[in-house]
């Protein structure tokens, strides 16, 4: 292996490892954390762990970790929300009586109980996802069983509409779920045990409003470094920049971008590194 090769192989790995920090919320430099952590529950087989764990809107708020990682033996105290993923009509009827004889459904109903923040995404709900056979009566039970979970303090929505609950934005629309809800249309990776049924639901269009609004002269801030991460676009953000000025042959991580496409930052790659003085 040449040395260029060689240099290339570890900027590979270095930036694969930044790249799993930054999905787990960790500061890359400090290597500290100071997100609140969040308690997902899955079903095994059921969402998969990967897109939960590197989900760019969860981590913006929270460190995400999974129940099913610890076979469920978790203490609700240490974790500011929970997201209930996978939620099976067997498990709603079960934390609706109050009859919680396995790890998912007693965590559950000890966050409604202890008035944590409980999110459940309807995408994955089992009677709204098309996977559910029950007779038009079970379903009739199931839906009162979720609106007792609703009264609970349960937060029931689109999972955009919750992310943008949770960074303090109007959701996009009003849904009461009381039939089958719209697909939501930007996290539909995480719709499981999808079947034909779910052509006959209509998707939910967001159409975004459009503003007059005056232009604002763009601040620029420099980056001489060979890679860029989230960290740098956050400290550009700080200092009111909107433009990274970085290097020609710089390497953007994934979460950076992803952070960049979302506050509206652009990049423009005029730097030489080997002309810094």
């Amino acid at each position: 292996m040449d040395f260029d090769a060689l240099v290339d192989e570890v900027l590979r790995r270095v930036l694969e490892k930044i790249r799993q920090l930054e999905a787990r919320g960790i500061d890359v430099d400090t290597g500290s954390c100071d997100k609140p952590k969040v308690l997902v529950l899955t079903q095994p087989g059921g969402t998969d762990r990967d897109k939960i764990l590197t989900c760019p809107d969860l981590n913006l708020r929270y460190v995400p970790e999974l129940a099913i990682d610890n076979n469920y033996n978790c203490v609700l105290l240490g974790y500011d929300a929970v997201f209930a993923f996978d939620l099976t009509n067997d498990v709603i009827r079960k934390v609706s009586e109050g009859r919680c004889d396995d790890g998912y459904s007693r965590l559950l109903s000890q966050a409604l109980a202890s008035d944590k923040k409980v999110y459940i995404p309807a995408e994955t709900v089992e009677m709204w996802n098309g996977g559910s056979d029950a007779s038009p009566l079970l379903n009739s039970r199931l839906q009162k069983d979720m609106d007792t979970l609703r009264a609970g303090g349960a937060v029931i929505a689109h999972l955009d509409d919750i992310f943008r609950t949770i960074n303090g934005q109007p959701a996009a629309s009003s849904c009461s779920f009381t039939s089958a809800p719209a697909v939501a249309t930007n996290h539909q990776q995480f719709i499981i045990n999808a079947s034909a049924n779910m052509n006959a639901v209509p998707v939910r269009e967001i159409v975004p409003s459009v503003t007059e609004c005056t232009p604002v002269p763009s601040k620029e801030m420099s980056f001489y470094k060979r890679c860029i991460t989230r960290n740098d676009v956050v400290a550009a953000e700080h200092e009111g920049a909107t433009v990274l000025v970085i290097c020609k042959n710089a390497i953007i991580t994934d979460v950076a971008k992803e952070k960049m496409a979302k506050d509206g930052l652009t990049v423009d790659r005029r730097l030489d590194s080997s002309s810094r003085g």
